[in-house]
């Protein structure tokens, strides 16, 4: 790396080095130097996984939406930031990327693997209308009846608990209206 500091090789090497030594943080910037940091290949992934091992996930997210400006099926990056985000607690901060991660992955075809992780956003922010709007909204959007159902009861009870009587209403008049001949509902 001294002798050639753009060696892309040799800076490859070097941050595969770091890291195995459990210096991450000092990887990432190697990484970032190497040509090919943001071509969406091999080490575009490997810079997020540092990344997000160090902790900065601002920084992974920012390079995954680069790649995702490349077009829909450069969805999984952003994707397992917000798992990541997910799986570490971080569901608040999840749920502007699962946002923005919605169209490219209707497009792509992965609507299931949006909705289970929208489905565990919700899960982990209970009483959270936001997740819980965004839930609906897709299932509005995706026409599927049984999640929609089960995501406007969710709500309205959040908004009743709210205080919110109003919305909540406004939420039981559409599952009524959606679900006119089950007797359960009506």
């Amino acid at each position: 790396v001294e002798a050639d500091p753009v060696n892309a090789a040799a800076l490859l090497l070097k941050a595969k080095a770091l890291n195995s030594n459990n210096k991450t943080a000092q990887a990432i910037p190697i990484l970032e130097a190497h040509p090919e940091a943001n071509s969406g290949g091999d080490v575009t992934n490997m810079l997020v996984d540092y990344q997000l091992r160090a902790g900065q996930a601002d920084k992974a997210a920012q390079l995954s939406r680069r790649m995702l400006a490349l077009g829909h099926s450069h969805y999984g990056l952003l994707y397992k930031v917000t798992e990541t985000l997910l799986e570490g607690g971080q569901a608040k901060a999840a749920l502007p990327l699962l946002q923005e991660l919605r169209g490219p992955m209707i497009e792509a075809g992965e609507q299931d693997k949006f909705l289970k992780s929208l489905t565990a956003a919700s899960e982990r922010l209970p009483g959270d209308t936001e997740p819980l709007e965004m839930l609906a909204d897709f299932c509005r959007t995706t026409s599927d009846p049984f999640r929609l159902n089960d995501a406007l009861g969710q709500l309205s009870d959040a908004y009743a608990n709210a205080g919110n009587f109003p919305r909540a209403e406004e939420l039981l008049q559409e599952l009524a209206d959606r679900n006119k001949d089950d007797e359960r509902i009506v």
